[in-house]
Order: C-alpha cells, then structure tokens, then sequence
C-alpha cells in the first residue's frame, strides 16, 4: 500500500522558500511606497505649478487681487526649502501680491533649493529657467522627481539624481 503525501523534508523546504520570498517582497514594497511618496509629490506640485500657469495665460483675477482698472501681471510660486513648503500668489499691475494659498510637501519629502518663479501674464511664460529637486528626505537611494520649468512655459517631471 503506498501512502500519499508529503515528507517533513519536503514541507520543510517549501515553507523556507515562501518564508525567503516574503521577506524579499515586504523589503521591496518599502522601497516602492517610498518611490511612490516622491513621484506622487511630484506630481501634485506639476498640478499646482500648471494651474498657477494657466490662470496666468487666461488672465484670471482673483476679485479681491486686483482692482477694475489693473491688469494681471501673473501668478508667483514661491518656494521655501527650510519650512518645505511653497506659496501661489496673484501679482497685479498696480504692485499688489495676494496669497491664493499656501502649501507643505509631505515630511519624508525634502526641497532642494529655495525657488521663486512667475508664470507672466498674458501667456503663462516663466521668468526664468527652474530646475527643482524634491528628494525623499530618509533615503538617498530613491530617485528624486525632477521638475523642470522653462522660459517658454514648459513644465517637464523627470525622475532621475538631483542635478546640483
């Protein structure tokens, strides 16, 4: 009479083998859900940064920024790496800043460098070229989120090693 089933060996190996490729793949997922807070967090402040240039390019005002006889200069983005966080404000012709709203990055998110660029009215161009580096403040192993802004309005995400 032969007997079905499994040896002590056998059962042995297969929990092994199940236990290794466990801890393998909760190693991994760490490092995936920190990849994600960094590309997430990207794209989030691409969002803001776009909409900030698209109220520029239509030539939105805010009522309470500017008066009836002033015209829309464009939207500022201001950024503060030691606080981590960045402001949208509304510039008017008449010199007149109003804060449209403040921001924070997540805490396991790092600035770089300080940033301060304008999306210009009437076609959301930028007054300068910004390269911004936002960086998983606990692990330098993950890929930053590059974000990239242009003169000719371009807003660009890459993921990739801070340049600077």
């Amino acid at each position: 009479m032969k007997l079905t089933g499994f040896t002590l060996i056998e059962l042995i190996i297969v929990i092994g083998i199940m236990s290794i490729l466990t801890w393998q793949g909760l190693a991994n997922y760490g490092a995936f859900i920190k990849k994600q807070v960094v590309q997430e967090q990207g794209k989030d402040f691409v969002s803001i940064l776009r909409k900030a240039q698209s109220d520029a390019n239509t030539g939105y005002k805010p009522s309470a920024t500017c008066g009836a006889s002033d015209s829309l200069v464009g939207y500022r983005v201001n950024g503060v790496a030691s606080t981590n966080t960045y402001t949208v404000s509304a510039i008017c012709s008449d010199g007149v800043e109003t804060l449209q709203k403040s921001y924070e990055f997540d805490s396991r998110i790092e600035l770089s460098t300080n940033f301060d660029l304008t999306f210009l009215s009437p076609y959301g161009n930028s007054n300068n070229n910004y390269t911004i580096c936002i960086a998983h403040a606990q692990d330098s192993s993950i890929k930053n989120a590059i974000v990239s802004v242009t003169t000719g309005g371009g807003i660009e995400l890459t993921a990739a090693a801070c340049p600077y």
